[in-house]
């Protein structure tokens, strides 16, 4: 099992110390102001630092397509705790001499490798959230 970074650690490295200075002209920073109100972006800056991070890697994921990614890592979840469900009463019934009712029936190998599955997309969603940028909340 992988080892967790401390949260003061992480704040550290992920902390925004740079300051770069960009010039726009009024009607483009009109469409930049339009583009982050409307893609739900916290503020103007993260909105930027997105476009720059995109550009510059391709690991960076608006918003709306994070969500997306965070419910399907949810439900991805849900189905494993199932599986685990199954294998679980499965596992009772064997051990209790309860005959098992033919359509419940699944191999052991069959739920493992299912359950490998579900790992390996669930690592590869969460890889890809922790790659970009965190979403803030405004300032009220």
């Amino acid at each position: 099992m992988k080892q967790s970074v401390s949260n003061a650690k992480k704040a550290e490295a992920d902390a925004k110390t740079v300051t770069m200075k960009a010039r726009f002209s009024v009607s483009q920073a009109a469409a930049v102001d339009a583009a982050w109100k409307g893609k739900s972006f916290a503020n103007r800056s993260a909105f930027l630092r997105h476009a720059a991070l995109f550009m510059a890697d391709g690991s960076s994921q608006p918003p709306v397509v994070l969500e997306e990614l965070r419910a399907h890592r949810r439900e991805l979840g849900a189905v494993g705790r199932n599986i685990n469900q199954l294998a679980f009463e499965m596992n009772r019934r064997k051990k209790a001499g309860i005959p098992l009712d033919p359509a419940m029936l699944v191999k052991v190998e069959d739920l493992q490798a299912v359950r490998a599955e579900i790992n390996a997309v669930s690592d590869t969603l969460g890889s890809m959230i922790r790659k970009s940028p965190k979403e803030r909340k405004p300032k009220p």
